[in-house]
């Protein structure tokens, strides 16, 4: 988060490190019960094939816990009828990114026409919600929190979830580490989320994310700590625009203060 750059094989160690944190915390949030019976998840494709992954696909889980993402995305039968779905990391609410399965080595079935070629990242948000009553709904009929109502953000005539600055922030540390540790593979270009893949029928991230802010951020390998968006909990429709803002100010900045190569 200070900026620089690690080498590959720092970066691949960190990732690794990252995975065997992963591994305890799904036990944690699944049971050891669960996870025994149910993990390491199967529900992934071949290898990478040779240049591949060059891009990576934000999504949100549609959810409320981390928890339930797991045990979808975990070995256990769905039943007939019902697709494979998978992810490399789910970011929680607290910023904690579970890898479930490993980015560097094998695919995710995430986003079809991208699974081949980008790692896919989940961030546990309820994304679109709609309101009867006093009460609040996503994905239909599941009752949203009432504990966290207030934080949601009306834009228009929508209702959404807003994220959390920690899931901004593990975000970027992943998308940094994956970047380092496929130096000559990764291309901002292919730093996308799941509407920009398939916008006929998927609407994540949402307005609440900002994709091109945060990506810039990722690639400028610019200083974290000091922005004032980490001093808050979520990021409000008013905070996201400010975000963009204080991004842009951070990169411009960071090339004044470098100085130019010579001749």
């Amino acid at each position: 988060m200070n900026g620089g750059k690690n080498d590959p094989d720092t970066a691949e160690e960190n990732l690794s490190r990252l995975a065997v944190e992963g591994e305890r915390l799904t036990k944690e949030l699944v049971g050891k019960t669960f996870y025994d019976a149910y993990f390491p998840s199967d529900r992934h494709g071949n290898h990478w094939a040779g240049g591949c992954p060059f891009g990576i696909v934000d999504h949100f889980t549609a959810g409320t816990r981390a928890s339930g993402t797991l045990k979808w995305f975990s070995s256990k039968p769905r039943g007939a009828g019902v697709g494979n779905s998978s992810a490399h990391a789910v970011i929680d609410r607290d910023g904690a990114i579970i890898i479930v399965i490993d980015p560097l080595m094998n695919i995710a079935w995430h986003a079809p026409g991208a699974n081949g070629t980008h790692v896919g990242i989940e961030h546990v948000n309820a994304g679109l919600l709609r309101k009867v009553g006093e009460k609040y709904f996503y994905q239909v009929n599941r009752k949203y929190p009432n504990s966290r109502t207030s934080e949601l953000q009306t834009i228009g005539n929508k209702i959404w979830e807003p994220y959390y600055t920690k899931q901004i922030v593990s975000n970027i540390i992943l998308k940094r580490w994956l970047i380092e540790a496929r130096p000559d593979m990764m291309k901002r270009e292919y730093f996308v989320d799941h509407q920009q893949v398939d916008p006929q029928r998927k609407i994540d991230c949402g307005p609440l994310w900002p994709l091109d802010g945060i990506n810039d951020l990722v690639f400028s390998e610019e200083p974290v700590r000091d922005m004032k968006w980490l001093e808050k909990t979520y990021l409000t429709e008013e905070e996201v625009e400010d975000f963009k803002i204080q991004v842009h100010k951070k990169i411009a900045q960071g090339a004044v203060s470098r100085p130019h190569p010579g001749p």
